[in-house]
């Protein structure tokens, strides 16, 4: 299990991952968490494929942990109850089981947490982490029956399981470090236009879970509006008004793209692979290679 995921409901908190009608998106997948934006990065309603900078990766949620300052001993956060991480003192965490301010559990560079645990970083800039149930994200039975299983690594291939809510597909929900809030099979993302709502998981690297009706998997698990990405190819030119990193190259089922520079300044939709398949360019085309760039999430490259 790979140690110091970074998870984030906000996944695109900064990003006022997961998405919008009638806006452009901009592909963008750290991990998912209260404080950085899994998976995606969103601005101005657009989806990017990208890490989420230091500036672009805040949550209102930053507020109360940046009010307290480094090295904090506010006892007002310590042993508290919480429902984000960054609502907590420095080096503190909110542990997802008894839903109080504790204690860093693991570390971003060793993984302290029990067996079938996996360490999770919940809130910007910290190597502070949670320990969670891990599972293995769109595989039947990975999570206890009341809870869901949501992707925390841009690969997918980790999760971490949250107890699931009430809220129904497309409601308002409120983001949370320790609970999905949303009925099964959908998770509570930012969708910058009509706020945090709860959407659809969907299994953006694999085939196990579509979007239905007109929906396209966006690189943050969730089901988009077509709309929200640039209508280029794989192959051929973006759009004139499309941006960097913007979700691109439809094919029915999900953005398999992002318009990127590669010798020239006009974007082009390359197709996003992961770095880290087996065998080796398992994304791509024949005779095409999955390398790093500029922008992208660890683990993340285009095909060329």
């Amino acid at each position: 299990m790979r140690t110091g995921v970074r998870l984030s409901f906000v996944l695109l908190s900064s990003l006022p991952l997961p998405w919008l009608a009638g806006c452009n998106a901009l592909f963008g997948i750290e991990q998912l968490t209260s404080g950085e934006a899994d998976a995606g990065a969103m601005e101005g309603g657009i989806l990017r494929f990208e890490a989420a900078s230091d500036e672009d990766a805040k949550d209102p949620a930053d507020a109360h942990h940046e009010s307290l300052g480094e090295g904090s001993t506010d006892g007002d956060s310590a042993d508290r109850s919480c429902t984000l991480g960054s609502q907590c003192q420095d080096t503190w965490v909110c542990d997802p089981v008894m839903r109080r301010c504790v204690p860093e559990e693991c570390k971003d560079d060793s993984n302290s947490c029990g067996t079938d645990q996996t360490c999770v970083l919940q809130y910007h800039e910290t190597t502070s982490g949670a320990c969670y149930t891990a599972c293995l994200p769109f595989v039947a039975g990975a999570c206890p029956a009341a809870d869901v299983c949501i992707p925390v690594t841009s690969d997918g291939s980790e999760g971490a399981c949250f107890p699931t809510g009430t809220i129904a597909l497309g409601d308002p929900c409120v983001v949370s470090d320790v609970q999905s809030n949303c009925v099964q099979g959908t998770q509570c993302i930012d969708t910058t236009v009509s706020g945090w709502k709860c959407t659809s998981l969907c299994d953006y690297w694999g085939s196990s879970l579509y979007c239905t009706g007109s929906d396209l998997c966006g690189p943050m698990y969730s089901c988009l509006d077509p709309a929200t990405g640039d209508s280029a190819a794989i192959g051929s030119p973006c759009s004139a008004g499309a941006e960097l990193l913007q979700v691109c190259g439809s094919d029915g089922r999900r953005f398999k793209g992002a318009c990127v520079k590669e010798q020239g300044a006009a974007l082009q939709c390359f197709q996003a692979c992961r770095t880290d398949t087996s065998p080796i360019n398992a994304d791509c085309p024949s005779g095409q290679v999955c390398s790093n760039y500029p922008g992208l999430p660890d683990l993340i490259g285009i095909c060329e």
